[in-house]
């Protein structure tokens, strides 16, 4: 596992920098342009708000399929320890595995958020407001 991870950041170490983009917003002058973003704020905080249900749905899910799976790792180990069996010398002894071993909290990593924050600025423009992106470096930046 160490070595899986030395690998992962030797390789983000020789990609280079990472930018991520700023946006900067000027809104509509007039009261209706205003008004309607208002409602684009409504909606991307309805959104965010489904996002992070999805995503607490999902981590209980992943968290009950973990414990179903931990559960029957052991099961297995303390049936293999009666019976002597390799399997359990080979999986329970020298690959020994903890709880946090059988959570993949990646798979609720998708990013629904960002979603909403395009749908948002795509709102904003329609409504008279004006965007303006900005790219940083946030990463690996070099030091000029």
């Amino acid at each position: 596992m160490k070595k899986l991870i030395f690998i992962a950041l030797l390789f983000l170490v020789s990609c280079g920098p990472i930018y991520d983009t700023r946006y900067h917003y000027h809104p509509p002058e007039d009261f209706e342009g205003r008004k309607c973003i208002n409602s684009c704020v409504a909606s991307r905080d309805r959104c965010k708000s489904f996002c992070q249900r999805d995503k607490n749905e999902c981590l209980r899910r992943v968290e009950q399929k973990a414990q179903n799976d931990y559960d029957d790792y052991v099961a297995r180990c303390n049936r293999g320890q009666r019976e002597r069996a390799s399997l359990y010398r080979h999986e329970c002894v020298f690959d020994k595995k903890k709880f946090s071993d059988f959570r993949h909290e990646g798979d609720c990593s998708a990013n629904c958020e960002s979603g909403c924050g395009h749908n948002y600025n795509d709102c904003y423009t329609n409504c008279g407001g004006r965007l303006k992106t900005q790219r940083v470096c946030v990463a690996f930046c070099s030091q000029g």
